[in-house]
């Protein structure tokens, strides 16, 4: 399969969550991407996970008004 992100990428699940940034991927294990994040109450967190099931992180724009 086809490798669709990169270590240092900032993605989500698809069904949502934290922004979790990509630490590695292996070949020998499938599609899976070791990702790693923080919870709300700073606890650490290291899990893989498929990489069909994770998009690229999208911050929102700031609306910039002017005038």
């Amino acid at each position: 399969m086809e490798q669709k992100f990169k270590p240092g990428d900032i993605v989500r699940l698809k069904s949502g969550g934290p922004k979790m940034t990509v630490i590695k991927y292996d070949p020998a294990q499938g599609a899976d991407l070791t990702c790693q994040w923080f919870e709300k109450d700073s606890q650490f967190k290291e899990k893989s996970f498929n990489q069909d099931a994770l998009e690229v992180y999208q911050t929102e724009s700031p609306i910039i008004v002017t005038g």
